[in-house]
């Protein structure tokens, strides 16, 4: 089973071949994700 320290080293691998993303310091408090679930979010 992978280790998060491996996962990790693995996406570092792999990190300049993902899409670039646009952050945004936008934030919102919710209480429930379905309050958010019909938005174009994504959650990790």
């Amino acid at each position: 089973m992978p280790t998060n320290p491996s996962i990790f080293e693995r996406y570092e691998e792999i990190r300049s071949r993902m899409p670039q993303v646009e952050t945004t310091s936008k934030f919102e408090d919710i209480e429930l994700l379905l309050n958010i679930a019909d938005q174009d979010t994504t959650f990790f």
